[in-house]
């Protein structure tokens, strides 16, 4: 197969936006490592070849003609990535990203004088950089996709996606590009994943009490220490906050896409079903809903509080997220906080405060 004889834009957008969602990215900046080790992909520093070797660092850059990263095909077949550790890692960020992209673009399978070596001789300049442009437009679209670029403020584009300030210039300037390729591509993208990362942005709330984060368009109550009228917070404040970490982390119960668990929260059986409302082991009620505030019958005999029928009634009901000690509407408490299954926020900061790191 020939190398084409312009950069496919649309398709290296495609296949960024595609790579994105399929790995289910939900937080900036992209953990680009991550994502390259679950596709199998080996990574190798500079500096332990450079070691291993008995050579420097500069003369690996020489051997591998870059001094940024480089990708590779061993004699079984398998890829790796070679990267130079001691560049900044906002750079190793974007390096990565960029030799990722000749992997998902198939530069290295689909054209023959790419098979052996990417760097060969054997590639002309122009057939050289359409390759490179490729693999860059895939870069930023995974590290800094248009669908968020487009909503959060420039000047916070290199603290949030982890990108230097090359990389920012490059996304303010091709942002108009990218979107255009990214609406044309509608159909082909999980658009309701970036939907909800947008969503997340543009409706945060904080906590003045617990100093949780959370999103929700119109929130009344803390939906972990169950305080009235968290602040809502412009995304500017949002990205300042989150990169800082000047917030508090509580523990969660995982919920598929329907809200219900993969395993009981209590016991952690498996063998249960969307239909289902209690464990069959240990008769933990499964859903996490508004129970209202009270009072509640507790049973005496048993080690931890029961559920009965009547308390899915005694609230307003509605269908709470994992980590809800209470209801964001009403402020009444959450089925999985009545139950003990998930902690008292107090608890969880007490021990984050005496953690020594």
């Amino acid at each position: 197969m020939e190398i084409p004889s312009s950069p496919r834009y649309k398709f290296a957008t495609q296949m960024a936006l595609t790579t994105f969602t399929y790995f289910n990215v939900l937080n900036f900046p992209v953990d680009i490592k991550t994502l390259i080790k679950s596709e199998g992909i080996k990574l190798k520093k500079y500096s332990t070849v450079a070691k291993k070797v008995g050579i420097t660092v500069e003369e690996v850059c020489k051997e591998y003609q870059t001094d940024l990263a480089y990708i590779f095909r061993d004699n079984t077949g398998k890829y790796a990535i070679a990267y130079n550790d001691t560049k900044p890692e906002y750079m190793i960020r974007f390096s990565l990203a960029h030799e990722l992209g000749h992997y998902v673009l198939l530069h290295l399978e689909d054209f023959d004088e790419t098979v052996l070596r990417y760097r060969g001789s054997n590639l002309t300049e122009k057939k050289y950089s359409v390759l490179e442009r490729e693999a860059n437009c895939f870069a930023r679209n995974l590290i800094s996709p248009a669908p968020i670029a487009d909503l959060i403020p420039q000047e916070v584009y290199r603290e949030y996606f982890g990108i230097g300030f090359e990389a920012k210039q490059t996304r303010i300037g091709c942002l108009s590009s990218d979107k255009y390729y990214t609406k044309l591509l509608s159909d082909d993208i999980d658009e309701m994943h970036f939907l909800n990362l947008r969503k997340r942005l543009k409706h945060a709330h904080q906590c003045s009490v617990c100093n949780a984060i959370f999103s929700k368009k119109s929130i009344s109550y803390c939906p972990f220490c169950g305080d009235a009228a968290p602040t809502k917070l412009s995304i500017q404040e949002t990205i300042h906050i989150k990169t800082k970490g000047d917030y508090m982390k509580y523990s969660s119960i995982e919920l598929d896409e329907n809200n219900f668990p993969f395993s009981c929260p209590r016991c952690e059986n498996e063998d249960i079903d969307s239909s289902d409302k209690f464990c069959s082991i240990c008769a933990t009620y499964l859903r996490n809903i508004c129970i209202g505030s009270g009072p509640f019958d507790e049973n005496s005999f048993s080690p931890y509080p029961t559920f009965e029928l009547y308390k899915e009634t005694q609230g307003c009901g509605k269908t709470l997220p994992g980590f809800a000690r209470y209801c964001p509407d009403c402020g009444g408490k959450s089925s999985y906080y009545f139950q003990g299954l998930l902690k008292n926020w107090n608890l969880e900061k007490d021990i984050a405060e005496e953690l020594p790191f």
